[in-house]
């Protein structure tokens, strides 16, 4: 997808800083939660050695598919295994909403930063040469 080695990359998100998108019209459509639908509530990091997304759907898809930590990747926000060379599909239980501790929100850039949650478990994981 010609990401330049380096490139630390960023997020991309259905809201953007103007409520248009990032990009703008950014649009995700999937089947894991019925044919064809669209999700209004997502969340991705791409850069030159990562790539993740995680799409919400609910109440609590704004929880669960924050987009306030555009700074922290896919490592922070969304756990997982992220070896090299590595491309998974997997069956997962629901993981914590990124950011939120007990009652307690944090916010990119105070300090200290909290470690990321855990990885949720995960099971029959489908591995592809490639993506």
């Amino acid at each position: 997808i010609h990401v330049p080695n380096g490139d630390e990359g960023g997020e991309l998100d259905n809201h953007g800083a103007d409520g248009n998108g990032n990009p703008i019209g950014g649009l995700i459509y999937g089947n894991a939660f019925g044919n064809g639908q669209q999700f209004h509530e997502w969340t991705q990091f791409i850069s030159y050695n990562e790539f993740c997304i995680r799409a919400c759907v609910g109440s609590n898809a704004p929880v669960n598919c924050n987009h306030i930590y555009d700074e922290m990747g896919c490592y922070w926000n969304m756990p997982a295994n992220y070896n090299t060379g590595v491309f998974e599909s997997c069956q997962g239980n629901d993981s914590l909403p990124m950011g939120l501790y007990g009652s307690s929100r944090w916010y990119q850039g105070v300090s200290p930063t909290p470690a990321a949650h855990p990885a949720p478990a995960s099971s029959n994981c489908v591995t592809t040469a490639t993506i």
